[in-house]
């Protein structure tokens, strides 16, 4: 990335959502069982102006 100075301080929760559907397809997850992704996304620390989002 450094390189091509491309930088995303965002998360994209489409992304996060398709991830979760993709892991259920694999058999890591099971029927409605669902990722928790607070618990690994802190958004307290993305700067100010940007927009925080909600997580699927």
């Amino acid at each position: 990335m450094l390189e091509v100075e491309q930088w995303n301080v965002g998360f994209n929760p489409d992304g996060l959502a398709t991830a979760q559907e993709g892991m259920r397809a694999a058999g890591l997850l099971e029927g409605n069982e669902a990722i928790d992704w607070s618990t690994y996304i802190n958004q307290d620390f993305l700067p100010e102006g940007i927009e925080r989002v909600e997580l699927p």
